[in-house]
């Protein structure tokens, strides 16, 4: 059989899986709960294996969650209590209005299973994202019972300056132009790193490059955790072995 020079496959397969071995190794050290899942359908298998049948579902905005099958999932579990503000029409506009929409978002910070993706990982285990609204980085920090980050080894950086290189350069104008395209945020089109197709550190009253968090470890009390074997307080995150989100 030839050898397709083309196929690069089981080369990616095997660094994706190095390089997330080496972020879940720290991030357990910094006791952030941590384990890997080789492709989106074992990362969805893992989510679905994490939340309680009658546990409360909050939803970040993330791009990683849709490849992964997650909403195709939660559509058909109807009997789920589920607070996501992110919720569409077929056209792409927002299905709920502001009001209710920032009523999802409150509900969503104190859900008992709270779910996104993460902009950057670092090779020693520091979480770094930078939100709008903060209502995505917020519930990572406190409020759920559980939160579930589920993050391509795409994400994966060297360290904080490469998370703040990688999320300006490459995350917020992509992220931009998604909502421009997609959603119909048509005032975004004036954002510099819509124009540009990076950021130029602006000060646009538009800009959504708001709230900066690094998250460097987490501590575990033990009376809060028997409270709640079921629902372990704190953060958790699902390494994928594949290409995910922006």
């Amino acid at each position: 059989m030839a050898v397709d020079e083309r196929d690069l496959s089981q080369e990616k397969e095997w660094f994706y899986e190095k390089r997330c071995q080496t972020v879940i190794n720290s991030l357990v050290k910094n006791n952030i709960n941590a384990e890997y899942a080789s492709n989106r359908e074992e990362a969805l298998a893992r989510v679905k294996e994490a939340i309680p049948d009658d546990a409360s579902i909050g939803i970040g905005d993330s791009v990683t969650l849709h490849e992964i099958g997650l909403f195709t999932w939660l559509d058909s579990q109807p009997n789920r209590v589920i607070f996501n503000p992110f919720v569409k029409t077929p056209d792409g506009h927002n299905y709920y209005s502001t009001d209710e929409r920032f009523e999802l978002m409150r509900k969503a910070l104190i859900s008992d299973v709270f779910l996104t993706g993460s902009n950057t990982v670092t090779l020693d285990g520091k979480l770094v994202n930078i939100d709008g609204r903060g209502n995505r980085v917020a519930p990572m920090i406190f409020g759920p019972r559980k939160t579930i980050l589920v993050i391509g080894a795409n994400k994966i950086v060297h360290d904080v300056d490469e998370a703040f290189q990688r999320i300006k350069r490459y995350c917020a104008p992509l992220n931009m132009k998604r909502h421009l395209l997609k959603h119909h945020y048509d005032f975004w089109e004036k954002l510099p790193c819509v124009i540009k197709g990076e950021c130029v550190e602006c000060k646009s009253p538009l800009r959504v490059c708001r709230k900066i968090v690094i998250i460097d470890g987490q501590f575990k009390i033990p009376d809060l955790l028997q409270a709640s074997p079921e629902l372990e307080h704190g953060l958790n995150v699902i390494m994928v072995g594949e290409s995910l989100g922006i």
